[in-house]
């Protein structure tokens, strides 16, 4: 059995060291009327003129190194997805990440990166501009929940939102004010970082014609699904779950599946 699980872990590590082929982008944000920040990302897609379906991904409060989202950006390729992965952190000189400082680049502002790497993307000759979505992990997952609801109920609601939404392992918000795309959240019970009940107390608030669903992992910890996980992170558990993470990897295509389809 001991020689089982290693053999799964080596395999899941030589995955990850090998990511799909990708090119560096660029695209300009502006938040909270301040100065624009040219946001850098790398662009991965699958063979072929498209049109294809796209993925905005932001990463976790670590940054984009080392690259737990490579992973993540092989699989949607081969699934048939444009994936870019944004870097939220380094263009604004928080190299290091915000893991001590969550909101040193916050939810909100990530938001609008979302949506700016969204906007980008419909540029591209080869994107189906009506079939993007967006999938956060961690610090990226709670952004992604800022980036699918209209929180000013004053404000009109987008006209263009993403198509869906994946976020793993998120810090859920109280409410979800006038959800805009389809939600999927997938969570370890026993994440001690960001925990799964505020999911299941998450409401829902305002109109919406969206569905959220929640998928919560019997005994599965923070980050279960990068392969060779297993350490103590700021007090926190942070391990690999095989299971979770196949379950996880088969929600989401079958999600991406339904709510991007053929156009």
């Amino acid at each position: 059995m001991k020689l089982r699980s290693l053999i799964l872990a080596m395999a899941g590590l030589i995955y990850m060291s090998a990511p799909t082929a990708s090119e560096p982008v660029s695209f300009d944000v502006t938040v909270f009327s301040n100065e624009p920040v040219t946001l850098v990302g790398d662009l991965a897609k699958p063979s072929g003129s498209g049109p294809f379906a796209a993925v905005v991904m932001l990463h976790g409060c670590g940054g984009m190194t080392p690259r737990w989202g490579d992973a993540w950006s092989e699989r949607l390729v081969s699934w048939g997805y444009v994936a870019l992965q944004v870097d939220s952190f380094r263009p604004r000189g928080r190299d290091k990440g915000v893991c001590s400082e969550p909101y040193a680049v916050g939810p909100q502002e990530r938001a609008a990166d979302a949506h700016a790497a969204k906007a980008y993307l419909a540029t591209l000759p080869y994107i189906d501009k009506a079939r993007i979505a967006v999938l956060g992990m961690s610090h990226g997952g709670w952004s992604t929940l800022w980036a699918v609801q209209n929180t000013h109920i004053n404000e009109a609601v987008r006209v263009d939102p993403f198509k869906a939404a994946v976020t793993l392992y998120p810090y859920c918000l109280n409410t979800m004010t006038r959800l805009d795309a389809p939600l999927l959240i997938l969570i370890g019970e026993g994440d001690d970082w960001t925990p799964s009940y505020r999911c299941e107390a998450m409401k829902a608030e305002g109109p919406t014609r969206h569905k959220v669903v929640l998928k919560i992992y019997p005994g599965a910890s923070h980050t279960f699904d990068i392969a060779g996980r297993d350490l103590v992170y700021q007090g926190h558990v942070l391990k690999y779950d095989p299971v979770a993470t196949k379950d996880a990897v088969a929600r989401t295509k079958a999600f991406l599946a339904r709510h991007l389809g053929d156009g």
